[in-house]
């Protein structure tokens, strides 16, 4: 996951009953822009609401995409719709925590990720240098992590691709999954114009000279196929083992109802999304 820093207000929403003052278990966690205050969340959320909601806990972090989406991941298990989680006190108490212990990361590497921004626009002096032992210690847990995640990337995969083999070619299962055709807009054939109309495009086209390029750590990227050669596998006999492809007309069944099986492999592919977010960042 990249880091993107934006400030922003992290927020745990819950809610109580007017009559008695019970507090549900049901808990939104969600963000609001840094010039938005999260009140207006909460009003938002309370119009139409027969119980009170409220902010339990919000505080400012520097990566607030970043920090949600991760939270979320982690979480995933506990996700009852959207953004509301089924979480009880010490559980809302370790959430908060662990946002507060990646926004103290973030912020500790703030300089780290400035100068990356700024080398990014830099060119080369074209010259290169022997690496120190820090360095070469640094590229070891780089490359050791890089591992660690594609194997977690590659778990979430093959629970994915067999829960697809699972809903076969119903419209989704109940609580789980669901087929949704996407129309894509008809776009310009941009080839053929220039063909028919070379004099007429190069006319209109303006010339740039621009810094373009990526930093590339001195490593071969690590292959699931190298790493666990069976869990590569069973992600391929997971795919072709599936009979609905791409073709929307396969999807007629209605929605498939959960199974005790179904309801296993889903909450295997929850727990990985969290296993492989902790990684990617």
């Amino acid at each position: 996951m990249a880091v993107t820093v934006k400030e922003g207000f992290l927020y745990f929403l819950r809610d109580r009953d007017y009559r008695t003052g019970t507090i549900s278990p049901y808990v939104k966690i969600g963000l609001t822009n840094a010039d938005r205050p999260v009140s207006n969340r909460v009003d938002e959320h309370q119009t139409g609401n027969p119980r009170q909601v409220f902010s339990a806990h919000e505080f400012q972090v520097n990566a607030v995409d970043t920090a949600e989406t991760h939270l979320h991941h982690l979480w995933a298990p506990y996700r009852v719709h959207g953004e509301w989680f089924l979480m009880d006190d010490s559980q809302v108490q370790t959430a908060i925590q662990q946002a507060k212990d990646l926004n103290d990361l973030i912020a500790k590497n703030s300089a780290n990720l400035d100068s990356v921004k700024l080398l990014k626009s830099t060119h080369s002096n074209g010259k290169t240098r022997v690496a120190i032992q820090t360095e070469i210690d640094l590229l070891k847990d780089l490359v050791n992590t890089k591992k660690a995640h594609v194997l977690a990337a590659a778990k979430s995969k093959l629970y994915n691709e067999r829960l697809r083999k699972m809903m076969g070619t119903n419209q989704g299962i109940d609580g789980v999954c669901s087929f949704q055709i996407k129309t894509t807009q008809s776009s310009v054939d941009r080839t053929n114009i220039k063909n028919l109309h070379a004099a007429l495009v190069a006319k209109y086209i303006s010339k740039s000279i621009g810094l373009s390029g990526s930093f590339k750590a001195e490593f071969t990227n690590p292959q699931l196929r190298g790493l666990d050669e069976g869990l590569d596998t069973e992600i391929k006999n997971e795919t072709q083992a599936q009979v609905g492809g791409n073709d929307p007309a396969n999807y007629t069944t209605p929605s498939l109802a959960r199974i005790n099986d179904i309801e296993e492999v889903h909450y295997d592919y929850l727990n990985s999304l969290a296993e492989e977010s902790t990684l990617a960042i």
